[in-house]
């Protein structure tokens, strides 16, 4: 059982003039996704990215979220998933934390990129 709704959001981009997309750069070539997580245990802070499962559901389809940054000492950080703007439903899963569920909006950006990445910290608390 989840401990809660949150909302989390990104601010919506005003429209920024074609001018503005530096054409010099393969956008295509840059993988970006709309959402990305970094788990933590609330009461020691330490990541739990590397044993957490995350999935992010919109209209009926789930993406789950995957490996997306590592730390120094090679330790992941931060995972990351989606397709496009919209509103998700992500649920992060842990065998010794509690579970957590958020409805998460990805806002529409205008230029190379489609959408605004909405990145944060999911404190968890131990069962």
């Amino acid at each position: 059982m989840s401990r809660g709704m949150r909302i989390a959001s990104a601010v919506l981009c005003g429209a920024i003039p074609a001018a503005a997309c530096d054409t010099s750069v393969d956008c295509t070539a840059v993988e970006v996704f709309p959402i990305e997580i970094a788990p933590v245990d609330r009461s020691s802070g330490a990541s739990i990215a590397d044993s957490a499962t995350a999935v992010a559901t919109k209209n009926g389809r789930a993406w789950p979220l995957g490996p997306a940054r590592h730390g120094a000492n090679g330790r992941l950080l931060t995972l990351w998933g989606g397709e496009g703007p919209g509103q998700y439903l992500v649920a992060v899963r842990h065998p010794r934390i509690v579970d957590w569920d958020s409805i998460v909006v990805v806002a529409t950006a205008s230029g190379c990129q489609r959408f605004v990445t909405v990145s944060f910290t999911v404190r968890m608390t131990p069962r």
